[in-house]
This record gives structure tokens, sequence and C-alpha cells, in this order.
């Protein structure tokens, strides 16, 4: 038991999993001490030097628009797409950590998150998102409704139940039912559009890599605005935000630079920083495989191009990162230890 002290933060396991690696287990071989050390890096970097990064940024802007105070239409989005990569590298980590200590420990947890944000549509990303709780949703939840045996429309009903259980899942606020709510009508729709597409030459135009891009941004742009609404405290701040986002102030909002500078607590992260650090954030995120197919390959047994090797450069490579995490580490917990 003390592997798992957080059963609820993932990734979500089943005995038939980990009873017979339980039964079976044994001393670690040498390497997957080494993979799951180098998981264990890679996951404290994504929270330390980029999660923990961008959190001022984010807090900042939503507490502003907790207080009602004005915001430009660059910071609204600033603020928004510095939670939209502070939540995903922050889980992300979190689960590379996890599984990492579990294979130091002889133990191999299933695949949890996989490159989310490359996903091509709503339901592409909830394949890839937390997919342990996606499975357990699945299988406990949409499958005992009827799933889509039913007809269409109770298809689409049940989708919208079980996407509502999963925002009271991650907390009882009306935002977290309300995100809940937002991620099912998206799922519906991204579901009544492929069922339409089935087949079609716009199905394999879609596919083309140009479009398949472009599809890839549209998905990332209506997770950000979700977003919003998953970090607001409440439906005022949201709303305050997306008026921000999407429709030009009337008041008074002060210039970029001016206003994160004001808007940023003891200056923790200077404006001009800002932007670099999300452009780094943005290569991580769809130009570099997912950190658990860097260090365990594929489920299908095959490696990406960048893969870890029992190297020195591989050694190195992990030492800095490992190095400047550990000196910079504020001790800030999880963001998925609050769900």
């Amino acid at each position: 038991t003390t592997c798992f002290p957080y059963a609820l933060s993932g990734p979500l396991v089943r005995y038939e999993e980990m009873g017979p690696q339980l039964d079976a287990l044994e001393v670690p071989q040498a390497e997957d001490l080494a993979r799951g050390l180098g998981l264990m890096v890679l996951g404290l970097a994504k929270k330390v030097l980029l999660a923990d990064s961008l959190a001022p940024a984010a807090d900042a802007v939503f507490h502003a628009a907790a207080q009602g105070l004005p915001l430009s239409t660059a910071e609204a989005w600033l603020g928004a797409l510095s939670y939209t990569f502070q939540i995903y590298f922050d889980f992300s980590g979190y689960t590379d950590m996890a599984v990492g200590a579990a294979l130091m420990l002889g133990l191999r947890l299933p695949e949890n998150f996989a490159a989310p944000y490359k996903a091509t549509g709503i339901v592409d990303f909830w394949r890839r998102w937390h997919m342990t709780l996606g499975r357990w949703l699945h299988d406990c939840l949409y499958q005992p409704l009827g799933g889509s045996r039913h007809g269409r429309a109770r298809q689409y009903a049940n989708l919208l139940l079980t996407m509502l259980v999963c925002g009271v899942w991650h907390g009882a606020g009306l935002t977290f039912l309300l995100w809940g709510a937002l991620h099912g009508l998206l799922l519906l729709v991204n579901h009544a559009f492929r069922h339409l597409l089935r087949g079609s030459l716009a199905e394999r135009v879609l596919a083309l890599p140009p479009l398949r891009a472009l599809c890839v941004l549209v998905t990332f742009l209506c997770l950000t605005v979700a977003w919003v609404l998953f970090r607001a405290g409440d439906t005022g701040t949201a709303l305050h935000v997306w008026q921000s986002m999407f429709l030009w102030s009337d008041g008074h909002p002060l210039p970029l630079q001016q206003g994160l500078e004001a808007l940023l607590p003891g200056g923790l992260l200077e404006p001009r920083l800002l932007l670099p650090l999300l452009a780094v954030c943005a290569v991580i995120v769809w130009a570099l495989p997912c950190s658990q197919h860097v260090m365990l390959g594929r489920a299908d047994g095959s490696r990406p191009w960048l893969h870890w090797q029992p190297n020195l450069l591989w050694a190195v490579a992990l030492a800095l990162p490992a190095l400047a995490s550990l000196l910079l580490m504020q001790g800030h917990a999880f963001l998925s230890f609050r769900f």
C-alpha cells in the first residue's frame, strides 16, 4: 500500500493488473532502475521547471479576473494558455514520477498519458488524457448505461451523463460540473461530425497532414477555453476571462507589458520570459514524443525517434534537469492532489 498513497490521482489500476505482479515481485533489474529513475527525473523537471514556472502567470490573471479587474485580450489568452500548459506538465510530470517509482520497485503501471494535446478531436483527447480514468468511466458507467448499443440518441445521453460524473469526480463545485458538461457537449459534436464524415472523401482529405494539423489546433483551442472553467473558482471568474479572450474590453486594460508586470506577484516571472516559456512548452508538446514512450517504448514494442539508451550522453541529459529541478524546487503540491 505504500506504493499508492494517493489512489485517486492515477494511474488508476485494477487488481488483475497488479495482483500477478505483486505475487511475482522480484528484485528490479538494473535497466528498470535506470528507466524508472529517468522517468522520475523527467517528471520532476516537468513539474518544477515548466508547470511551476507557468503557475504565477496563470494565478495572477485568474486572481485578477476573480477581483473584477480589467484584462486585455492578450492577458486573458496568456493566462488561459499558461494554465493549459501548467496542468498538462503538472499531470504529465506526476504520471511520469508514479510510473517511474513503480518501475524502480519492479512494477509496471498502465499507460495514463499519451501526448493528449496532439489529439485531433475531443474523442481522441479522452483516449490520451488520464487514460485509466477514462477506462474506468467507460467500463463502470458508460457501458452499464448502455454505451452505444441502443441508438445514437441514447449513446449521446450516456456520454453526457458520463462526462457530468467526470466533472464531479474532479470536484463538487459548479465549475467542475459545467466543465464536465462542456466536454460532454464537445464529445457529442465530435462524435456526430465523425459519423457524418465516415467513409466519405472529406474524411480522407481531413487525414492529410495540413488539415490534420488544423484539427489538432482547433482541438487545442477548445481545450484551452474549457480549462478556463476548470481553473476558475466560480462561474463569474470564468465568464470574465472568456469575455476578455473573445471580446475587446470596454474598460481601460493596461498595455500587455505593464499589465502583466502589475499582475504578476513579486516579479516571479518577467513578462518577456513568458512567451519564450510558452514556446518551449509548445515545442515539447508537439515536436517531441511523450516521455514514457522515450523511456519505455510504445505499447506495440516500437520506439520513437528519440529513445533512451544506457550511455553517457543520456546520463548527462538527465542529470542536468535533475540538478536544476532540485535547485529550484519550492515544494508546490501537484494539481492532481486537489481533485
